[in-house]
């Protein structure tokens, strides 16, 4: 498997050669990265104490960009400024010391939204689920006694 291999070598067994699809000036570092809707959602924080002029580069595929509050709300649209690099979008833009920052990009097409989880079933092999419903103890918490480390507590009600 690729991600078995060492970092420089691998990707040619493919036919692929890295890329990045994200680059930013070195005064914020990129905390999150997740797609909401038809949307793609950065989330970034300056690092360096200092405030002033933040460079995002991306060749992500997307329509426009828009930096916003932490819950997608009070849209400011960015202008794309000309990059040096084909296919890609540069957009800069101040940011304050310390200042969390959320950029949303519009994505070419929207993914499903997910699904939650409401049983532990489909990632639990089907021999071993019966197992799991057999603790006699729900009143419980902590580790099991076999593990030789008996730290079992009362859960508070």
């Amino acid at each position: 498997m690729g991600f078995q291999l060492p970092a420089d070598r691998g990707w040619e067994l493919w036919g692929f050669s890295p890329r990045s699809f994200l680059e930013t000036s070195g005064n914020v570092i990129v905390e999150a990265l997740r797609r909401v809707g038809n949307e793609i959602e950065l989330r970034l924080v300056e690092c360096t104490g200092r405030g002033g002029e933040v460079m995002v580069r991306t060749n992500l595929p997307h329509k426009n960009a828009v930096m916003t509050n932490l819950i997608g709300k009070n849209r400011l649209r960015l202008k794309a400024q000309r990059s040096p690099r084909p296919a890609s979008s540069e957009y800069r833009f101040d940011v304050k010391p310390q200042q969390i920052v959320t950029l949303r990009l519009q994505a070419l097409d929207a993914v499903a939204q997910a699904k939650a989880l409401t049983t532990f079933d489909p990632l639990i092999p089907e021999k071993k689920r019966e197992s799991t419903r057999g603790f006699i103890h729900p009143e419980l918490k902590g580790v099991p006694p076999d593990t030789g480390i008996p730290i079992w507590t009362k859960m508070e009600q």
